[in-house]
């Protein structure tokens, strides 16, 4: 039996282990895929939801807009831009930053002259689209005379044939083959430190930074025309001023952020006022490692595994909803207030895989557990018709012949003529033997009646006092055998409604019991009294008692003490058990105190006003 149990925990074990192999593994073939365009939805979700983030208060962008054109009725030229050069220039900028190639200026070659000439004083950084590889810098210079401005790269970023494919800027270069940009640079002044940019990764050649946007129109934005004409166009000092094209007319001067895939979503001045503050506040967003993806891929396709198998169907789902809100809680919680970017589409896939996975195993084992059942059903109905063949049998195959041979016995014992001593008593110990035979097959039939729901109650009027006296008178020959005096203490009791044979049946064992295992030249006290609206009867014995540890065990069917298995008194282990099961019937309780070598008290108490409608099958 012990190898047998041992051989089903390894089985068990082996099928648990199996199980969680099959979920680790669907988490390792999801983790090696990245869905780019679908979590990138989610991405951009935790932007639009997200409290937005602080700005340094450093940046301002100025825009060559549809209000510019209106009213220079024309495109900006050379001489238009030193003149708005000139009036930035009282504000001391700290940096002025132009994305307007300058080369594409129309202007005479004096103002060209003088443009490059205050573009150099000022130390404006010309944004450069490019990134040149090493050996290629010169590319980055522009056509003279402006070969003097300082020319950086600053290119923008849009994932089309790479991550989602969507055309979104979510990324800046920070360093492109090993030569910073020029947000890098003038970051680097801005915050003139030493600690390392946040989020870096590599990437072809490059190293890049997720930028930490702001919705549109954060930063402070001037028309060009305006500040040219106005008196009131105000800039702070010692700011970086953003230069650029803001036309409708051309959707190159614009780009799509996480807020809006609109063509129009962002003017390209303001990307770069996003990227340089991401790098001033060092906000950049670090995307969590593969190794932690599939970690917590891992933990939720077992939590789903743990859900599937053990909870049912309905508890199920809403858990599954609940996993699957509670990803999206983490990842938001993380990337609010931790700028860590967590991946959402593999641990939700891992979940509905999971879950369509396991769903067909989980029915199939149900559809075998429930074909096992109602073969175990149809066996226990089979048993069930033996048992009650067998009961038939004993009832009327057992019990004639057991009252043939008592009746027999008597005879022999009152004719008395001829029998020795030793004949005598051998026809006593068949008697006895057959009356105790007698008596189990009894119980076994009244413990059938109560399994099969046919016990029925008929209540009627009776004295308590009555039935106990009844009860007493019967039993005092098995008392006398051991020299046991039976004393009752019965106090006047009112007529109560019971069934008169099933509590007969219940005092008689009480007392029966006592009488069997107390000591010859004892006593056993049976009481009966009116208590809080009930009737109290006690039955109190002077026998070997009942040890603390087997008190709880002692009305459960076939239960018999350790003390008594080893003695030579005979019993069937179902006595107390029909006795508390009859008492249950009428509504009532029965409780023991007993002392182990002291003795025993039952208690027995029964309500007054048991109600009619107890008349039934119980």
């Amino acid at each position: 039996m012990e190898s047998f149990n041992q051989k089903f925990k390894i089985y068990r074990n082996l099928k648990v282990f199996l199980r969680i192999c099959i979920a680790i593994s669907i988490s390792f073939i999801l983790t090696r895929f990245d869905f780019a365009y679908l979590e990138a939805f989610f991405y951009d979700l935790r932007f639009k939801v997200k409290v937005v983030s602080p700005t340094s208060g450093l940046i301002e962008t100025v825009s060559v807009d549809e209000l510019s054109l209106d009213q220079l009725k024309r495109e900006p030229e050379v001489k238009d831009h030193i003149a708005f050069l000139k009036k930035l220039r009282t504000y001391k900028p700290r940096n002025v930053i132009y994305t307007i190639d300058p080369s594409t200026l129309k202007g005479s070659n004096r103002d060209k002259e003088t443009l490059a000439d205050l573009g150099e004083k000022m130390n404006i950084i010309y944004a450069s689209k490019i990134v040149p590889q090493k050996g290629l810098e010169e590319n980055l210079q522009l056509a003279y005379p402006y070969n003097r401005w300082n020319a950086m790269p600053g290119p923008r970023t849009r994932e089309r044939n790479i991550f989602a494919n969507d055309n979104v800027t979510r990324r800046m270069i920070v360093y492109g083959f090993d030569r910073p940009t020029l947000h890098t640079v003038v970051a680097q002044q801005v915050r003139n430190d030493k600690k390392p940019i946040r989020g870096l990764y590599d990437f072809l050649g490059t190293t890049q930074v997720l930028i930490d946007f702001k919705p549109t129109g954060t930063y402070p934005e001037h028309s060009f025309a305006n500040v040219l004409f106005s008196e009131t166009q105000n800039f702070k000092e010692n700011q970086i001023v953003v230069v650029g094209l803001n036309e409708l007319s051309d959707s190159i001067h614009y780009i799509r952020t996480p807020f809006s895939k609109s063509l129009l979503a962002m003017p390209t001045n303001e990307m770069h006022a996003n990227m340089l503050d991401t790098l001033i506040l060092n906000r950049g967003y670090v995307e969590a490692p593969k190794s932690i993806n599939f970690l917590i891929t891992s933990i939720l396709s077992l939590m789903i595994l743990f859900v599937i198998l053990k909870v049912r169907p309905v508890k199920g789902l809403i858990a599954i909803f609940c996993l699957s809100m509670g990803i999206g809680v983490i990842a938001f919680i993380a990337f609010q207030f931790f700028q860590y970017s967590i991946n959402m589409v593999q641990p939700l896939l891992a979940i509905f895989a999971c879950y369509y996975f396991f769903i067909p195993y989980r029915l199939i084992v149900e559809s075998r557990q429930k074909w096992s059942y109602q073969r175990e059903n149809k066996i226990l109905h089979q048993v069930e018709e033996l048992k009650n063949n067998f009961l038939k049998m004993m009832s009327h195959d057992l019990k004639t012949p057991l009252a043939r041979i008592q009746g027999m016995a008597d005879i022999t014992l009152n004719d008395g003529g001829g029998l020795s001593t030793e004949q005598r008593k051998a026809v006593n110990i068949i008697k006895d033997s057959s009356q105790e035979l007698s008596e189990l097959i009894t119980s076994i039939l009244d413990l059938g009646r109560v399994e099969n729901q046919g016990v029925k109650l008929h209540l009627k009027s009776r004295d308590i006092n009555d039935i106990i006296l009844k009860t007493v008178k019967g039993c005092e020959f098995s008392a006398q055998k051991k020299n046991i005096q039976l004393i009752t203490e019965l106090e006047p009791l009112f007529s109560v409604k019971i069934d008169e044979h099933l509590i007969k049946q219940a005092i008689t064992n009480l007392v029966e019991n006592a009488i069997k295992y107390s000591p010859e030249d004892s006593k056993v006290l049976i009481t009966s009294d009116e208590v809080n609206n009930q009737i109290v009867v006690q039955v109190a014995d002077q026998g070997i008692g009942i040890s603390e540890s087997e008190k709880e065990y002692v009305f459960e069917k076939f239960y018999r003490s350790k003390s008594v298995s080893n003695k030579d008194i005979k019993g069937s282990g179902l006595g107390l058990y029909l006795t508390k099961y009859f008492i249950g019937l009428h509504k009532g309780e029965i409780q023991v105190e007993s002392e182990e070598s002291h003795g025993s008290t039952f208690t027995m108490k029964l309500p007054l006003d048991l109600n009619e409608s107890t008349d039934l099958n119980i």
